[in-house]
């Protein structure tokens, strides 16, 4: 079995023989969100790059999903957001077994990013219809006016395209 002690202090995935009652409960707790990396080590995102690509892939997440949760037209994708556990879009340190096991073999990376392809072109189609902005009461950096009251009035293109360069360009690079 492994032991999570040696994954968060040495990145160690070595099984080794424990007692049934550990076996058991490791079992028990394999998927549950237990582990916060930042609090137990945080140099581990440092010396483990597959680690910090997804805690990167896992801040862009984030914002996508409360980006997706104003506009009335990604219900479907949040939905698609529920085909991760949820813990990995809302808490960006909190780690399973599972989930430690998955980036460590390469299989987190991949499903993660899929999403947030899904997530930017959702994002591409909306931006030349202003329909994110639009979608909330927010004053627009653009004007002194809030969409809510001016929703004929469009905002300059750098405002509309602000939140996914900021974004994707401060956290992962797509070549």
């Amino acid at each position: 079995m492994v032991i999570p002690s040696r994954i968060l202090r040495k990145w160690d995935f070595s099984k080794y023989y424990v007692s049934n009652f550990s076996r058991d409960l490791l079992s028990k707790i394999w998927s549950d969100p237990l582990f916060s990396v930042q609090d137990l080590n945080a140099a581990l995102y440092r010396k483990v790059k597959a680690l910090n690509q997804v805690r990167l892939l896992r801040i862009q997440l984030l914002h996508l999903k409360n980006m997706f949760k104003t506009c009335r037209l990604a219900k479907e994708l949040l939905d698609s957001f529920d085909t991760v556990p949820g813990h990995l879009t809302e808490d960006l340190h909190l780690y399973s077994l599972n989930d430690l096991n998955a980036t460590k073999k390469g299989e987190l990376v991949p499903r993660l990013m899929e999403l947030i392809k899904a997530g930017t072109l959702h994002i591409e189609r909306c931006m030349p219809r202003d329909l994110l902005l639009a979608q909330t009461p927010l004053p627009c950096p653009g004007s002194q006016v809030s969409r809510q009251k001016s929703r004929r009035q469009r905002c300059p293109p750098a405002i509309l395209q602000l939140p996914t360069q900021l974004m994707l360009a401060s956290s992962y690079r797509w070549d």
